[in-house]
């Protein structure tokens, strides 16, 4: 139970939680316009446990505002599994708000959930038929969807070792996913990329760099976990998203990564067998 001291702003008595939120918020918004968004949700969520047992009007509307807030943010640093919770926790307040059902959906595509975001879409659609965020995100949805398809053309690049095409295109994917904000497609491009690379002889610093890319964003999607040091995972993590029916995974272990770095005499070996067929062979790049 929050204790309800009286604070005066603007004229008006205000109950001091919400004073406190309110000053949280500003401070959140002042960090935001220098670019410091990790220090901003910080702020909004020391605003909300402010003001999460208030139950009048004015402590819903603002939890509200700061779950669609944080939301944002977190799709900002692609995060969209956590986005999706603040999403949830909006529409809990108020099933009608649009706002949070596009940012929902908004999330659920980024985290490549393409068929639950067109149901969010369609839910929006019905509250509010003149929305025009709702077309913006409809045609997102519909560029994702494309991309999906151009990555799953990019495997038969891969499996002819064709690698350079693959790369290519792989680029361009990953180009798309990323300004479409589509996190999940930016993860398996990045995957990708660096598998191409481990294939071919002579890149393995751009292999590393790859792997730690799909590393940072399969830790903000929350599959796997990584060490703050490296950036790479944890553990052993599964570096090939099967789209192809009978295909294996390819699985990396993070030392390997990190030996595979180092310069060696075994720079040079090829690399190992058919990903799309069989395993690794211990010299990942």
């Amino acid at each position: 139970m929050f204790s309800w001291g009286k604070v005066e702003n603007d004229g008006e008595t205000t109950p001091a939680p919400i004073a406190t939120a309110q000053k949280e918020v500003e401070a959140g918004q002042a960090n935001l316009k220098i670019g410091e968004i990790e220090k901003a949700l910080a702020n909004f969520r020391r605003a909300i446990r402010e003001v999460e047992h208030n139950v009048s009007a004015k402590g819903c509307e603002m939890r509200l505002s700061l779950h669609i807030m944080i939301g944002d943010l977190l799709l900002r640093v692609n995060k969209p599994n956590q986005a999706m919770e603040e999403c949830t926790s909006a529409i809990a307040i108020d099933g009608r708000c649009v706002k949070a059902i596009l940012l929902k959906a908004r999330a659920l595509i980024a985290d490549g959930d393409m068929d639950a975001a067109s149901i969010e879409l369609n839910r929006a659609q019905e509250l509010e038929p003149k929305n025009g965020e709702i077309a913006d995100i409809s045609a997102t949805l519909e560029y994702c969807l494309d991309n999906d398809n151009n990555l799953a053309s990019c495997l038969a690049f891969i499996d002819a070792q064709e690698y350079e095409q693959a790369i290519c295109c792989l680029k361009k994917i990953v180009e798309t996913a990323h300004s479409l904000g589509a996190t999940r497609q930016l993860a398996h491009g990045c995957s990708y990329l660096g598998i191409v690379l481990q294939r071919m002889k002579g890149h393995q610093d751009q292999c590393v760099e790859w792997h730690q890319r799909h590393s940072q964003l399969a830790e903000g999607l929350g599959d796997i976990e990584v060490n703050p040091n490296t950036r790479l995972p944890c553990c052993q993590v599964l570096t090939w998203v099967p789209l192809l029916q009978g295909a294996m995974p390819c699985v990396i272990k993070p030392e390997q990564l990190l030996h595979s770095h180092q310069p060696s005499s075994q720079s040079s070996r090829s690399p190992g067998p058919d990903l799309l067929t069989g395993g690794l062979r211990s010299e990942v790049c």
